[in-house]
């Protein structure tokens, strides 16, 4: 099972669904040596190409965020977010049956191991999906079982 589980946690990361290089200068890490921003910091725009935000969201409007544009910019308009569950619950059950490698990509990565992928529910979906990140404008949710089913997990 360990095995297995560690080919899912590399085939994860390989796909980058999650664009963990990417993310550093946007989440709230309180002892994050990658960025100089802090938590407090206004997410800035990227002004070329698609960059243009939307007051609603707090990512540039351009693919390269991966699942993160998915959410902010495709989910959201329908109030339903199945890729954004699908990898939540892939991440949950990677962890539940056989934890965190913490040498994930450490070859290539500053920060190795499955915590980007926790810091991506912790920081950046669960503050938008409960509205307290953002100018306090949660996701619109089609349902409040919609929001419920995104939470928990």
């Amino acid at each position: 099972c360990i095995g297995v589980g560690r080919k899912g946690w590399e085939l994860l990361d390989t796909c980058q669904l999650l664009p963990i290089s990417m993310l550093d200068q946007y989440a709230p890490f309180t002892n994050n040596m990658h960025s100089n921003n802090s938590s407090n910091q206004q997410f800035k725009a990227n002004v070329t190409g698609h960059g243009q935000r939307s007051p609603d969201c707090w990512l540039p409007q351009s693919e390269k965020y991966g699942i993160l544009y998915e959410m902010e910019y495709i989910e959201s308009q329908t109030g339903i977010y199945p890729a954004t569950e699908g990898l939540l619950y892939l991440i949950s059950a990677l962890i539940t049956t056989c934890g965190c490698p913490p040498d994930l990509r450490s070859c290539w990565r500053p920060r190795p191991g499955c915590s980007p992928y926790i810091e991506y529910a912790v920081d950046f979906v669960l503050p938008r999906a409960m509205g307290t990140k953002g100018g306090g404008k949660g996701l619109y949710f089609a349902s409040q079982a919609d929001k419920s089913r995104l939470v928990c997990r």
